[in-house]
């Protein structure tokens, strides 16, 4: 798919700008694939997977006891407007 999509470029020395205007993707985006092709050749135009995420730490996924307590009476207090 990315060769086709570049070899228009490639083959018939069409202006990289032109092709990916045309294509609607990014220039840098186009120029990344060209050096990747001459570098790599058609491996380098494999999708390559995302880098993974590092996992949410225990710290940030569980509430710290009594903190939902303390959230539900700061919610009460809201509800219940300001004391007189």
């Amino acid at each position: 798919m990315r060769f086709s999509v570049l070899r228009p470029h490639l083959e018939d020395g069409v202006p990289l700008t032109r092709l990916a205007e045309a294509e609607g993707m990014a220039l840098r985006t186009a120029q990344r694939w060209v050096q990747r092709y001459r570098a790599q050749g058609l491996a380098g135009l494999a999708r390559r997977p995302a880098p993974p995420t590092p996992p949410e730490s225990a710290e940030e996924t569980t509430p710290l006891s009594g903190e939902s307590d303390k959230n539900r009476g700061f919610a009460n207090c809201l509800r219940k407007g300001p004391a007189r």
